[in-house]
């Protein structure tokens, strides 16, 4: 019986930490981001572009203008996923870079692919093409077979990362999280044949925010409570660093411990887990977004369910100024559903 009660009071003690109490268990956090995502969830059910105005796929081509609706739940989606990290989320869509953006989608349907070095029809028009191929080049492009998806879809896919960390490097997310983010461009596209695909293209590229609130790191999923409609199994963590609070971090003396609560199991990830396919941790200094990264994974089969909680814990860190030289926070899972 002592130790029940001790045990009892052990969990007292956490979730005294965690701001909860028994018999009414109150998690603030959970509560904005589900204000939040009452909010800014997709709304919008109509068609994806402005009658009149849709994508024309053979000669004379034609990007075509997306609804403003269908925008506005990408442009909120965007917002919703900074809301979660912290960083400003005041997004803006930039009238360009969508038009920019839209001419990609276009090329992607027209060719039926999102390979980066696509070619244009050659009787598409040069200035068209040039956009069209330029936005292919470098915006975050995907595609899809489920038409009732949308670009917010894109938006929700792009920020949970590839499965495969050998490439992906979460590199969207880490765009998309870019705490210096103000504009963006959205595309969007479908082609029916031969088999009904959408296609989508976000253009975020930019550190045109003028004030950067201040910040010491970034992390996916954030401290504290997180939807687990936005986290699943095969997603990768990511912590990036602030480059004026921390040196870029030398990947053999980072250290991840990432542990369960209750029932288990902790994982130890060093530079030795190199594994994509297994534990892994990796640190990238590729720039995207910001380029000083901290990539892990325990593994790609942990399922994460509504009510669990981890706790991360990172140590080889050297900061510049009076930033922590450890990092250790939790998450708890739970559903917006």
């Amino acid at each position: 019986m002592k130790r029940i009660g001790t045990m009892l009071g052990l969990l007292g003690l956490l979730l005294a930490a965690w701001g909860c109490t028994f018999g009414h268990t109150e998690y603030p956090r959970e509560q904005a981001i589900r204000d939040a995502w009452q909010t800014l969830q997709p709304s919008y059910a109509g068609s994806p572009y402005v009658l009149g105005s849709e994508p024309t796929l053979s000669s004379p081509y034609a990007a075509g203008v997306l609804d403003p609706g269908f925008l506005t739940d990408a442009v909120n989606m965007v917002s919703f996923v900074r809301f979660l990290e912290g960083v400003p989320q005041d997004i803006v869509l930039d009238v360009y870079l969508t038009a920019w953006a839209q001419a990609g989608a276009m090329l992607m349907a027209v060719n039926q692919s999102t390979d980066r070095s696509q070619t244009a029809p050659g009787d598409m028009g040069l200035t068209l093409a040039s956009l069209a191929l330029s936005s292919v080049k470098y915006a975050l492009i995907g595609s899809g077979t489920d038409l009732a998806a949308s670009a917010a879809t894109a938006v929700r896919d792009w920020v949970r990362g590839g499965a495969d960390l050998s490439t992906d490097q979460a590199a969207s997310r880490r765009w998309i999280l870019n705490p210096a983010l103000y504009e963006l461009g959205v595309g969007f596209a479908d082609s029916p044949l031969p088999t009904p695909t959408f296609y989508a293209s976000l253009e975020v590229r930019n550190n045109s925010r003028p004030s950067i609130p201040s910040w010491d790191y970034v992390a996916w999923p954030n401290g504290d409570s997180f939807p687990v409609e936005f986290f699943g199994p095969g997603d990768p963590w990511t912590i990036t660093l602030n480059p004026a609070e921390y040196q870029v971090p030398a990947g053999y003396q980072i250290v991840v411990t990432l542990s369960r609560y209750f029932v288990g199991p902790t994982w130890t990830l060093t530079y030795e887990d190199t594994s994509p396919a297994g534990e892994y941790l990796t640190v990238s200094t590729d720039l995207y977004g910001v380029a000083s990264c901290i990539i892990f994974r325990p593994g790609p089969s942990v399922v994460y369910s509504a009510g669990d909680w981890f706790n991360v814990q990172v140590t080889g860190l050297h900061p510049l100024h009076d930033a922590p030289a450890e990092l250790s926070f939790n998450v708890r899972f739970f559903s917006l559903n």
